[in-house]
């Protein structure tokens, strides 16, 4: 079976990690990883496909998961032409993603690797091909609902007042997405926030809108950011509001004898991080949540995950690569732009 198309992966890892912001029930918080690899030769079939394990670290208002599996394939050196040896070549396929939620935070990291390169050739010899097959494939999601009910020290029920807001959501990368336009792309970022009195506001790395800033740090790696600036709602005193928001990462990496190359894929760190908080808010107002989170607090201001390490499998397979994710490095970068 042929793999699926990218843009309808990234249609159905959309609808994977949709929530149901608008039923004003109770608070969630959901996190999810999957995804496969294949190696072999010509188009492999779906009962070859090689499932990743996922393991799961749930806890109270808290929703985490992460998986990562592949395989490294090294053609040995032989000898050649008089002598001569070939160099070591490689068939490799590695994915890992990471997902965590909190109230009014989400974290995501995934990456997607598939290399078929062949023997090294002896100098002034034509290159010795990989004709292997590699597929892989990483979704991850997080999502986080809640409710709000706001309150006004001397106003009655039913007062409309303003509530200040915002979002963002920030990934670093090791490549370049949705360039070139209309081309295979390993990987997709995607962002919703669902806020009383607007429509969704959806976005992706894979629209033709700049949605995310791009800017290339010190370090070569690529930060896409987007934010609010200055939103507020309309509500009234006593209403009970429901908020979320969703942010993930999904992809695959294919090399195939339809796209014949040497390496492709990407890896995305946003576990630094995306989030929905309240602005500074009027005199006399306050907001209490279903969950019991603060959603004055900026998500942003907080330390990122430091206790998440770089999955084995991953970190083997991107070796020579820089770490993505540094937050501190990342900041630094940031404010010498600055």
């Amino acid at each position: 079976m042929t793999p699926r198309p990218l843009a309808t992966l990234a249609a159905l890892a959309a609808a994977f990690f949709a929530s149901p912001f608008g039923t004003a029930t109770a608070q969630t918080v959901s996190a999810g990883v999957s995804g496969y690899w294949a190696l072999g030769s010509g188009p492999i079939p779906e009962s070859e496909w090689v499932h990743i394990d996922v393991t799961r670290n749930d806890r109270v208002l808290h929703a985490e998961a992460s998986g990562s599996g592949g395989q490294p394939i090294i053609i040995p050196c032989v000898p050649c032409c008089g002598g001569a040896v070939t160099g070591p070549g490689e068939t490799r396929a590695a994915v890992t993603g990471f997902a965590a939620a909190d109230p009014g935070v989400l974290h995501v990291y995934a990456g997607d690797r598939a290399i078929a390169r062949g023997p090294i050739a002896p100098p002034n010899l034509p290159p010795i091909p990989n004709p292997a097959t590699v597929y892989t494939n990483i979704q991850a999601g997080a999502s986080f609902s809640d409710l709000l009910t706001v309150h006004a020290t001397g106003l009655a029920a039913g007062t409309e007042v303003q509530v200040p807001f915002n979002y963002m959501a920030e990934v670093v990368a090791d490549s370049l997405f949705n360039y070139p336009e209309y081309s295979p792309h390993a990987l997709t970022v995607y962002a919703s926030f669902t806020i009383p009195g607007y429509a969704p506001q959806n976005f992706s790395t894979d629209s033709s809108l700049q949605f995310f800033q791009r800017t290339l740090l010190s370090n070569g790696l690529w930060l896409y950011r987007l934010q609010s600036s200055g939103y507020s709602f309309t509500a009234h005193v006593g209403d009970e509001l429901a908020i979320g928001a969703t942010f993930g990462i999904s992809g695959q990496a294919n090399i195939t004898d339809f796209n014949r190359q040497l390496e492709f894929g990407a890896v995305a760190d946003g576990r630094n991080t995306a989030g929905l908080w309240l602005g500074t808010l009027p005199a006399g107002m306050t907001i209490t949540s279903a969950s019991g989170h603060d959603y004055t607090i900026d998500p942003t201001a907080a330390p990122v995950i430091g206790a998440v390490p770089e999955p084995e499998s991953y970190a083997l397979m991107l070796a020579g690569l820089a770490c993505l994710g540094h937050v501190a490095r990342r900041r630094k970068s940031r404010a010498s732009k600055g």
